[in-house]
């Protein structure tokens, strides 16, 4: 019972003290015991609440300011992740090799962007399996925009020769021996070339175009994103001087408050 006792009078002396520290003064004062008393004391809250108000507003539009400046700031950074990721697929696109055009003409396989150059080996080094296909390594891949391709059926007697010339310049000669199967396999597979060469041509040009869209549009949003960040640092740097000027203003206003407080009382407020 008196640990209870003790406990209470804890509590409510600490409650007294701190209501004393905000309240100091003859008891009249501090409970407004009183007409003149009660406006003394509505004086010092209505003076309290007037500087907490200053203040609150002041950093509620500071704070608020510099989230609309973050806000903004990511609407431009998400845009600019999207073009990014837009790339990204524009680049993986010019760096795929397609689907497979036709058969082989061994050791060449077209595909749609890329004429790929076949080894004797496997992947692995190994044997494949009864019901796989062996993997063969690919020695070579020649984008199929730059490539320039010839088949010559006249020059030698007896064999048929594909030639191809990438961008390096350096000419590539494939000779087969002169069949009807092996002529007719090699111009079926010329023409395909041929015109998948045209395709990617115009895919090429299409990607080009996109990319140069997907440029001008991340240039415009940086620039759009520099101009936000310039005039939105300028108002959040506003609203911290307002905020600095408000809490002046709010300890003069509680200054104020204390000294009429004081005057009256001939005690200051701790806090």
């Amino acid at each position: 019972m008196l640990e209870i006792v003790s406990w209470v009078v804890g509590i409510v002396l600490v409650f007294g003290l701190g209501w004393w520290g905000h309240h100091p003064g003859p008891p009249q004062y501090a409970f407004g015991i009183g007409v003149k008393q009660r406006k003394v004391l509505k004086d010092l809250l209505e003076g309290r609440g007037e500087s907490r108000r200053l203040r609150r507003e002041a950093t509620a539009k500071y704070r608020s300011t510099r989230q609309r400046l973050k806000e903004n700031l990511g609407q431009y950074d998400e845009r600019l992740s999207e073009v990014a990721r837009a790339h990204e697929t524009l680049k993986q696109q010019a760096e795929a090799c397609g689907d497979r055009v036709g058969e082989p003409l061994w050791p060449l396989q077209l595909t749609q962007h890329f004429l790929l150059l076949f080894s004797s080996e496997t992947v692995d080094g190994g044997e494949p399996l009864p019901d796989q296909e062996p993997q063969l390594k690919v020695v070579e891949q020649f984008p199929l925009e730059s490539l320039r391709v010839d088949l010559d059926t006249c020059t030698l007697q007896h064999w048929v020769c594909l030639r191809i010339t990438p961008a390096d310049g350096k000419e590539r000669s494939f000779r087969y021996a002169r069949t009807a199967e092996s002529e007719g396999a090699a111009d079926t597979f010329f023409v395909a070339l041929r015109d998948e060469i045209q395709n990617d041509q115009l895919f090429r040009a299409q990607l080009r175009k996109e990319e140069a869209h997907l440029y001008a549009v991340a240039q415009q949003v940086e620039s759009d994103r520099a101009r936000a960040q310039e005039e939105g640092s300028r108002e959040v740097a506003d609203a911290d001087r307002n905020r600095a000027a408000a809490d002046s203003l709010a300890r003069g206003v509680l200054k104020e408050t204390y000294d009429e407080w004081q005057k009256e009382t001939r005690c200051r407020p701790l806090w």
